[in-house]
């Protein structure tokens, strides 16, 4: 029997489940410096059962992330011959303290467990751990050092603190690792982070994940998720401003409520948040979207449309696409204001009804084709009292959708549009968005927002909100999208549909539509 073979076997019971593993025979330093037995906090107990095969987490700082994927990754090397496992983290300190875990792990695998024959852990560099006999080595670097990974295959692989890495090359070098992990459900593609700004190759990523344009699955910890983010009354480490009793503002009992959190956390987010300042929201996330905005960023007001997000119910009934929060009120005026995109691709058909009270009752979402997605629209439209119809017709999807609500489908009511340059030319149903009118359709969201008119649950709409920026063209006009990764698809919607109540008169406007370009098959 090999050393191989008599490994296995007196660990035959354990072998194939990692966390047991984990839990019975590692060792780790606490944050207090005693050595105690690796046992899963609440974070890790959270993330543990929800791992797959590619995952993106956004998280808030010291959380246990990394600790845990090292222990995992070390597992898999000591346990499953012909693993190769990597660490990537970015910058030299943090690197060394990985490795300093990793031999902690050994080394009290050698000493508190010596009736086991451990596969021997040599160092074929400073950088990597390589256990011979199992033909199996786990490597921790530093993404600047660009070594490991070159030519071979990875089964495990964790990009730690992505954002932080600096290279100009860095979508090329992601590429590389990613095409080095093979598409197998024994493998792992780990990319983790605290939110570091927008536009960074994790912002990227993360909004690809969240959009569902990408393979990774998206994993969000905010701060309140980890029992030693709180603070007890009289603590010596709170801010002397609540280190007493105190009675919680506004946003804090809807955070408070929303999230049930207590006295002691809001104690802790207090201070931190003298602490820490500006970049409290990025070090202590609380939903994934706010956290990536610095200061001054975005195209309406963070502050509003956070508390927006903090309030939102879930909906009513889901089903296929549609999230509805309201039925139809019968008698009342409703808008279905719809975006186009081809059923292929990163973007979303989304369609969204108003009522009349600005109130946003329900919204349609995927990627169909334009047949379908017109007959969806009809649907919906009937289910809300044959509400006023506003597709977005820039392309020829739009125009596709159109076809089908008019000539097969018949819809009875459907938005014209006037053109602002000449109001004597005739309407055209639907809506185009051109350079002229989208700073206005822009303006009419911003308003809907800063007055508080505007009443929404639909977390993605929101996120869209946050998210949307403003950039300036080489002939300095504003273009208005989303960062690389992200999606716009809700704030067109949005905006049409409060273009369209401002000019229509209740009722809508019921015109013969193929005397308007479409003519009947």
């Amino acid at each position: 029997m090999t050393q191989t073979d008599t490994f296995l076997e007196q660990l035959k019971e354990i072998v194939g489940d990692t966390r047991k593993f984990i839990e019975n025979f590692l060792w780790i330093r606490d944050k207090q410096q005693r050595l105690v037995k690796f046992k899963f906090n609440e974070v890790q107990e959270w993330y543990w059962p929800r791992r797959t095969p590619r995952d993106i987490i956004l998280k808030f700082r010291q959380g246990g992330f990394s600790s845990l994927i090292l222990a995992e990754f070390f597992t898999k090397a000591i346990t499953t011959p012909g693993t190769t496992a990597g660490i990537i983290s970015y910058e030299t300190t943090s690197t060394q303290m990985l490795l300093e875990k990793c031999d902690l792990f050994y080394k009290y695998l050698l000493e508190k467990y010596p009736q086991i024959e451990w596969p021997e852990m040599r160092y074929d560099s400073r950088n990597m751990k390589a256990f011979p006999s199992l033909d199996s080595k786990l490597y921790i670097g530093t993404a600047e050092a660009k070594v490991f990974g070159a030519g071979s295959t990875i089964t495990h692989l964790h990009g730690s603190e992505m954002a932080k890495w600096e290279m100009r090359d860095i979508e090329n070098f992601l590429a590389g690792f990613e095409e080095a992990v093979p598409k197998k459900d024994n493998t792992r593609l780990i990319y983790e982070c605290t939110p570091q700004g927008e536009g960074n190759e994790f912002h990227r990523k993360w909004l690809a994940a969240m959009s569902g344009n990408s393979v990774f699955t998206p994993h969000f910890a905010p701060w309140f998720m980890f029992a030693e983010n709180s603070l007890l009354e009289g603590s010596q480490f709170a801010s002397p401003a609540c280190r007493g009793k105190f009675a919680p503002n506004a946003d804090e009992v809807l955070l408070m409520g929303k999230h049930s959190l207590n006295l002691d956390q809001i104690r802790f987010r207090r201070t931190m948040q003298i602490e820490r300042k500006e970049l409290f929201y990025q070090e202590y996330p609380e939903d994934d979207t706010t956290c990536f905005i610095t200061s001054g960023g975005g195209v309406f007001d963070k502050e509003k449309l956070k508390r927006m997000l903090d309030r939102c119910r879930p909906p009513s009934i889901i089903e296929d696409g549609l999230s509805t929060w309201e039925l139809a009120v019968p008698g009342m005026n409703y808008f279905l204001p719809a975006d186009v995109a081809s059923g292929a691709g990163k973007d979303f058909s989304y369609a969204g009804v108003l009522d009349d009270d600005l109130t946003h009752v329900a919204s349609l979402r995927g990627k169909w084709k334009p047949k379908e997605y017109a007959h969806r629209l009809d649907d919906l439209g009937k289910q809300y009292n044959n509400a006023l119809i506003a597709v977005e017709r820039n392309t020829g999807w739009g125009d596709a959708v159109l076809d089908e609500l008019i000539n097969v489908i018949h819809y009875p009511n459907l938005y014209h549009q006037r053109d602002y340059q000449d109001v004597n030319k005739p309407l055209k149903v639907g809506w185009y968005t051109d350079k002229h009118n989208k700073p206005s359709i822009i303006s009419a969201v911003r308003d809907a927002i800063d007055s508080l008119q505007l009443r929404t649950d639909d977390e993605i709409l929101i996120r869209e909100l946050l998210n949307l920026r403003q950039y300036v063209d080489t002939n300095l006009n504003a273009q208005y999208k989303s960062p690389p990764g992200g999606n716009d698809d809700g704030v067109i919607w949005l905006g049409i549909g409060l273009k369209v109540r401002e000019l229509t008169p209740l009722g809508g406007t019921r015109k013969p539509a193929e005397s308007y370009g479409y003519s009947k098959r």
